[in-house]
């Protein structure tokens, strides 16, 4: 099957491009990857995805003592699972379960650009295929892992194939803004074995081929942890964070080193400027070849791609209206609570403020000293009652005397007349 889109055609007429069709459905998207290397004709394969940047030649790396002695050279992500990831790649993960392997604390893998040998990472290679076609798809399905960037290195510790990741962490390229000092990083600039940078993977600002792109590297944030040695390097690797921030500086997206370490302390970095540096023409290049690429396609490959932006436009835009819908349900939902809390204290104050003017214009009982004559004998519960019958006053009747003492010095001995 010949190449059919003009890009294509174009790399093969010109420029001894081979060009192989994928007709496996299921190698589809990111698994497309894993199936061209497993797939190639080469001995020793450099992947690298559309988007990566390479700043020289990066064929020397063929040579270098790692990929000799390993047979792999693999690239380090942001994230450390034992420290920080967003990524279902930590040590609670049913991922290590699944694949029936230990926890591994290192840092996760950036797949943008791979360096194999095919011969000398054969059961690699079929547990990677195992991994990325066999149905069903459990740990990408299930986004135990985010797409295929783990997937490699998984594959390589599952057999116990040797592999090396580079030991130098990812810097950021992006935007600067003096007056906000803020730094918006769109690339992951990555390094070889020995430190120099190599790739600029712009994976956050993707070259379109539109003619009013713009260069977007023109700053370098690293990490500055450590003070040369290897020992101060480790000490100092939980500092290394990296956060993202949404819509800043005309970005959709904002990749940046967390400013603050997790002791309260300022994260140790620094912030370059690329301006007379060889790294700025090279993106400068790399857009002037997408605009040429994009200038050959036809009416119906550009109607695609057209789609395909516009779509993608109206996605973000669907995210930043949710996000600020969320944001003000969350104000609205604070206005409230705060509303009912100066209703509750309102009311609590005006309570007390009417409790108050209450005991103020409550009259006062004034008492004074006095003194009723108790007998003696009698207790203040005493009654006696005394009847005498033969009381010649009281012929044809009773008379009985009752007499009593109460806590009240109202109560009088009272008599009362009882009839026969």
């Amino acid at each position: 099957m010949r190449a059919k889109h003009s890009v294509l055609v174009e790399l093969v007429k010109y420029y001894n491009v081979l060009v192989r069709i994928i007709q496996d459905p299921n190698a589809s998207k990111f698994h497309a990857k894993p199936y061209a290397i497993y797939h190639s004709r080469f001995e020793s394969v450099l992947w690298l995805d559309s988007d990566n940047i390479p700043v020289r030649d990066p064929t020397y790396l063929f040579e270098a003592p790692e990929f000799v002695k390993h047979g792999a050279i693999f690239w380090p992500d942001f994230w450390r699972p034992a420290i920080d990831t967003p990524f279902n790649v930590h040590q609670q993960s049913a991922l290590w379960t699944l694949l029936d392997m230990p926890f591994t604390d290192m840092f996760e893998q950036e797949s943008g650009q791979l360096l194999v040998n095919r011969s000398r990472s054969q059961a690699a290679l079929s547990k990677l295929m195992f991994y990325s076609a066999h149905m069903p798809r459990l740990i990408t399905d299930w986004q135990l892992v985010w797409g295929d960037k783990d997937l490699f290195r998984l594959a390589w510790l599952n057999t116990s194939t040797p592999f090396y990741m580079v030991q130098h962490l990812v810097a950021l390229g992006g935007l600067y803004d003096e007056d906000e000092k803020f730094f918006c990083g769109v690339s992951m600039i990555q390094r070889d074995p020995v430190g120099d940078i190599i790739f600029m993977h712009r994976n956050q600002a993707k070259l379109t081929g539109r003619r009013d792109q713009k260069p977007l590297i023109t700053h370098l944030q690293k990490f500055t942890g450590g003070d040369g040695t290897a020992a101060s390097l480790v000490r100092d690797l939980d500092k290394y964070r990296v956060q993202c921030k949404m819509r800043r500086l005309g970005q959709y997206t904002c990749f940046l080193l967390n400013p603050r370490a997790p002791d309260g302390n300022g994260t140790p970095s620094l912030i370059l400027s690329l301006e007379n540096t060889k790294y700025l023409p090279i993106e400068q290049h790399a857009i002037g070849f997408s605009i040429e690429g994009r200038g050959l396609f036809n009416k119906e490959e550009e109607a695609e791609v057209a789609k395909i932006e516009t779509d993608a436009q109206a996605m973000q835009d669907e995210e930043a209206a949710a996000i600020i819908r969320a944001r003000e349900r969350s104000e609205k939902q604070t206005r409230g609570i705060f509303g009912i809390v100066v209703v509750v204290a309102l009311g609590l104050w005006l309570r007390w403020q009417w409790m108050r003017r209450c005991r103020k214009s409550r009259p006062k009982l004034e008492t004074k000293n006095s003194s009723v004559a108790v007998p003696a004998e009698s207790s203040p519960s005493h009654v006696s009652l005394t009847v005498d019958p033969s009381s010649p006053e009281t012929s044809g009747s009773s008379t009985a005397v009752f007499s009593g003492a109460s806590y009240s010095s109202r109560r009088r001995n009272s008599s009362f007349q009882l009839d026969d």
